[in-house]
């Protein structure tokens, strides 16, 4: 009787505790992410906080190491999918093709609120909208937004006696700033005048402000884009600007250098940083140096923005999927906004956010974060300016950065080292093309 006993008591913990699990399963709504550190801190305390605010479902994060473990871990996986994905924009034309999303505008629709959270995505500056658009249509959710950033230590201009002591706002002064040190880097002062770590990256930002598309079809935000253009004349002066400073000794050759920029810039050694304006938050309290910061004038179209993205997968039940745009909502509302700028230095998504922001003691202390509003505000939120879409975008980047920076480093002619990447790229392009939509024209 007592063997008996435990028996039936065993049987009904058991079913009790899968009972348990299968509840915590289906009141399970998965975040899976790329953050870590302090982002990924900031983002589970967001968590909780919301949990506490609803009742049924709750939101759980999952960190990856990268956006290929995410992906690949979501392709294997046989249990629970996730009901957000947190991906760079470089990972959007591969998101797309396999078609394991739905745009959260078909899921808004006309709705105000979802679980009692605003839908504020009218309120969005355009150059946001238009980031997270795809066909016209509303598809994901930015959590994170940057762009690019010169910064200036005036402190270094000053000891190295320059005349300049100001940001540079076109390629003339900038090469006059440098041509003043030239002498500090031929001593060894200072290693070079300016730099930078992606020459494709900074490639693709002088461009846009020239109002010139890296790819077709919209910058591949209309339909999937299928070819480069790197022999333009934007294209030819940008990479001919790039060689002049590495020739002249104004900037060191990308492939040669050993230490990365950021560094070099926060330890004096460089007076002038091409980052995006993230970059100087984490070295903030080891750098003492006046902050200059701009986006340097080619006629300025405006400033290309990197974001990083929320996507609600297509296979969710409505109930999760209304949890997971309400915690997207809530994750990127104003005030929520306004916290996520002031840890990371990401760019506000509203007017509203930015108002918050101003009144905040954030303001005051980093004025140098505020100069980049204009890239919100000024910029054509179209084309050019949009991050380019194309598949397997990470590693035509890196071919692009590669071949730009052998062209940059050596005396090949610029336009044939061009056309030997756009070669090479075009071709990359299209065997993946080929691969994920073999009926395109």
């Amino acid at each position: 009787m007592q063997k008996y006993s435990y028996r039936i008591i065993l049987t009904v913990l058991t079913f009790f505790l899968m009972t348990v699990t299968l509840f915590a399963q289906d009141n399970t709504v998965l975040l899976w992410t790329t953050f870590d550190g302090t982002k990924l801190d900031w983002l589970n305390a967001k968590a909780t906080e919301f949990n506490e605010m609803q009742s049924g479902y709750v939101i759980e994060v999952q960190s990856f190491a990268d956006d290929a473990q995410l992906l690949i871990t979501y392709n294997n996986n046989e249990g629970i999918q996730p009901a957000l994905l947190h991906l760079n924009d470089d990972m959007s034309q591969e998101i797309l093709d396999l078609q394991i999303t739905q745009p959260i505008g078909d899921f808004v629709a006309d709705a105000e609120t979802i679980l009692e959270i605003p839908v504020h995505q009218s309120e969005w500056f355009d150059t946001i909208t238009a980031h997270a658009s795809f066909n016209d249509t509303w598809t994901t959710i930015p959590v994170s937004v940057t762009t690019a950033m010169m910064s200036v230590n005036s402190d270094l201009l000053t000891e190295l006696e320059s005349s300049f002591t100001f940001v540079p706002q076109d390629l003339m002064t900038l090469e006059l700033v440098c041509e003043e040190l030239q002498s500090a880097i031929e001593a060894g002062t200072i290693d070079a005048c300016i730099a930078w770590d992606d020459t494709a990256w900074l490639y693709e930002n002088w461009l846009a402000q020239h109002n010139i598309a890296l790819t077709d079809n919209n910058n591949g935000r209309d339909f999937r884009a299928t070819t480069f253009d790197l022999l333009n004349d934007a294209s030819l002066a940008t990479t001919e600007f790039m060689r002049l400073f590495v020739e002249n000794g104004y900037a060191q050759s990308p492939v040669e250098v050993e230490v990365d920029s950021i560094q070099q810039f926060v330890d004096g050694r460089v007076a002038i940083l091409l980052a995006d304006n993230t970059a100087l938050m984490d070295t903030e309290l080891a750098f003492s140096a006046d902050l200059l910061p701009s986006n340097v004038d080619f006629g300025w179209a405006g400033a290309r923005l990197d974001t990083e993205n929320l996507w609600l997968s297509a296979v969710v039940e409505p109930e999760i999927a209304e949890t997971a745009v309400s915690f997207g909502l809530f994750l990127t509302s104003p005030e929520n906004n306004v916290e996520w700028y002031e840890a990371t230095g990401s760019l506000p998504l509203s007017q509203t956010a930015y108002d918050l922001l101003l009144e905040s003691d954030f303001a005051e202390s980093h004025p140098e974060q505020m100069t980049v509003f204009r890239a919100l505000t000024d910029s054509v939120a179209d084309g050019a300016t949009l991050f380019a879409v194309f598949g397997d975008a990470e590693n035509i980047r890196e071919a692009l950065n590669f071949g730009l920076n052998q062209i940059i480093g050596s005396d090949v002619d610029i336009a044939q080292g061009l056309e030997t990447t756009q070669a090479f790229v075009i071709a990359e392009l299209e065997t993946y093309n080929l691969s994920n939509s073999p009926d395109i024209d």
